[in-house]
Order: structure tokens, then C-alpha cells, then sequence
């Protein structure tokens, strides 16, 4: 994929993994279309934008342009951020209140180590419904 053929924001995530799969669909009901989604499986050995496919395997990555692109828990909130409302909150916690970003890292690390453990819970919990505890924003009807 080359750069020219992006529309960003894009969100680059681990697309044989079941619980991010999970989150990205949830994500997709919030964003209605703003963001596009994207495997790094789809990337190719190569990598995108000067990041590796060893990378983009360990943390989400959400790019706002070539030159914005956070990952982890940063990224999952800067994503969010873009949905508006109270959904604004974590990202500011995150850059504002001291040892929130730290804390935050470091829990993204823990449940991506532990992916397959943690689906197997979110599966019991709650099934694979991906619209439980959401309000539709995009009209489709769903949440």
C-alpha cells in the first residue's frame, strides 16, 4: 500500500488477531466511516510508512498523517478523541495527569501479551455481539 492510495485517518491493527478484530469493530460502529481499517497483514513484508510489521504485530497504530502516527494506548485513545463527547476524556487524562500515560502503556502491553486469554474471556462475558453497550451514531440502526 503506498501512501498515495491512503485516505487518513487510518487505524492498522493485528487482523488474525479475535480480540482486536473485536475492538475494530466496535471502533468502526463509533467512527461511522471516518476511519478506514486496515491488517497489517494487507501491508506487505515491507512495512508502512517506515514502520515494521514487527511493530505494527505488537501495538495498534493509528495514523493521522505520515508525519502523526501513535500507537498503543495512545492510539486507541487519539481515535477515540475524534468521536467527540466524553469519549474525549481518556486522551486528555492521558497527556495531562501524570503517570496516566505510563499506567496506560504498560496495561496495553499486559492485554496484547495476553490477546488469546483475554479473548476467551471477552467471549464469555459477552459473546461476539460487537454493538453491546454502544449507542449507534451512524443511523443504521444497530446498539
Amino acid at each position: 500500500m503506498k501512501v498515495g492510495e491512503i485516505q487518513f485517518p487510518v487505524l492498522v491493527f493485528d487482523g488474525e488477531c479475535p480480540l482486536c478484530r473485536w475492538w475494530v469493530n466496535r471502533w468502526r460502529h463509533l467512527t461511522c466511516g471516518s476511519v478506514r481499517y486496515v491488517p497489517f497483514q494487507d501491508l506487505g513484508q515491507r512495512g508502512f510508512l517506515g514502520v515494521a510489521p514487527e511493530a505494527f504485530a505488537k501495538a495498534v497504530h493509528y495514523i493521522e498523517s505520515p508525519r502523526q502516527i501513535s500507537t498503543g494506548a495512545e492510539a486507541a485513545f487519539r481515535l477515540l478523541n475524534g468521536v467527540g463527547g466524553w469519549r474525549r476524556t481518556p486522551l486528555w487524562l492521558y497527556r495531562r495527569v501524570p503517570g496516566v500515560a505510563p499506567f496506560c502503556e504498560a496495561m496495553y502491553r499486559h492485554v496484547s501479551r495476553h490477546r488469546p486469554a483475554l479473548d476467551r474471556v471477552r467471549r464469555a462475558i459477552v459473546g461476539d455481539r460487537t454493538t453491546v453497550l454502544l449507542r449507534c451514531r451512524c443511523g443504521d440502526g444497530e446498539g
